[in-house]
């Protein structure tokens, strides 16, 4: 027997297990391999959870499907003034994979409102359409309760509101709405409770000019907000300008000519207080007044130099009584104090 032989002898033993039948004779069998076994079961238990999550139901609960209207014809002047908002839980049947993905967005629940023609309180169906693969076991409300009314159109004013903070030397100057009324149109039940629009606005602590658009609220007599997915507003925001006002106080430097040498020259007020929008302010240098030529004794008036649009007061309280545009100069001779004469003199 050559080396070949013997290594295929070996691997040939290597195969083989000694055993023994009943009648004590010996018996040879192969050596099987066990890996081809586990790989198998392993496929069949993916298969079998494959099999559990596709094919096997389950149930789930969809809350708060919102419930749509159909058929509701506009052209008849009515409108729904309470029922709405209402919506379902919808219980589905159907495979884990199925129900695990649906939203309630996926469910279609709707309400045929064909049979309103009128004014009145209605009981109406709700059909719920659930999606491709699913069943419908459950619904929490079958029927949905309406109230239909008049359809009316109504002018109302904008009224601004404001929220803010400001301090001296700030203030709120004049605020303006555009539009200053607007158009709604409704239930008659809501329209007609309807007192104002409201444009309300934060500025928070304000220093500048504001200009800004905002949405509108609808007030009722009481201040209550009256809100209705059938009133509309027309147009449904407004623009509210609001202008602050700075108050600063200035040195007059008047434009006075005369003689140092023979006048004594004072003016009051000798510092001026100017009110107006903050920009305006801010912009002065200082305070001037007209030429004024003085060459004798007296009481005399010269006009300030004013800015348009500003206002110009004798003391910071800014008050209308305040309010000044001219100074007031007074020239005094100054007194001439001829020398003491010597006894040589006299």
């Amino acid at each position: 027997m050559n080396e070949k032989d013997t290594n295929n002898t070996k691997k040939e033993l290597e195969n083989l297990t000694t055993t023994f039948d009943e009648n004590g004779n010996i018996k040879r069998t192969s050596k099987k391999s066990t890996l081809l076994p586990k790989i198998l079961s392993v496929f069949a238990a993916i298969i079998l959870w494959m099999y559990v999550y596709q094919a096997v139901e389950y149930e789930g609960v969809i809350k708060d499907v919102p419930i749509s209207f159909e058929n509701f014809n506009n052209n008849l002047g009515l409108d729904i003034v309470s029922g709405y908002e209402s919506t379902v839980d919808v219980t589905l049947k159907g495979t884990n994979n199925i129900i695990n993905k649906i939203t309630k967005n996926d469910i279609r629940a709707a309400a045929d409102l064909s049979q309103v023609t009128q004014l009145g309180d209605y009981t109406i169906q709700i059909k719920i359409d659930p999606p491709n693969g699913a069943k419908i076991v459950d619904q929490s409300i079958t029927e949905i309760n309406l109230s239909v009314d008049k359809t009316i159109k109504s002018t109302v004013s904008v009224q601004p509101k404001l929220n803010y903070t400001v301090q001296y030397p700030y203030e709120i100057g004049e605020v303006t709405v555009e539009p200053q009324t607007i158009e709604i149109t409704g239930p008659e039940t809501d329209i007609v409770s309807i007192e104002a629009a409201e444009a309300e606005i934060n500025l928070g602590s304000i220093k500048n000019n504001v200009i800004s658009q905002v949405p509108l609220i609808l007030r009722n007599a009481s201040g209550y907000e009256v809100s209705s997915k059938y009133i509309v507003s027309n147009p449904s925001t407004a623009q509210i300008s609001v202008s602050v006002l700075k108050t600063a106080g200035y040195i007059v430097n008047p434009n006075i000519q005369y003689n140092s040498d023979n006048f004594n020259i004072t003016f009051q007020p000798t510092k001026v207080y100017v009110k107006g929008l903050v920009n305006d302010v801010d912009a002065i240098n200082e305070i001037t007044t007209e030429r004024l030529v003085i060459n004798s004794a007296g009481e005399f008036t010269v006009k300030l130099n004013q800015m348009s649009g500003l206002k110009y007061y004798s003391n910071y309280n800014a008050l209308e009584s305040d309010i000044v545009s001219e100074i007031t100069v007074t020239a005094e001779e100054k007194r001439v104090v001829l020398p003491e004469k010597t006894e040589d003199e006299e």
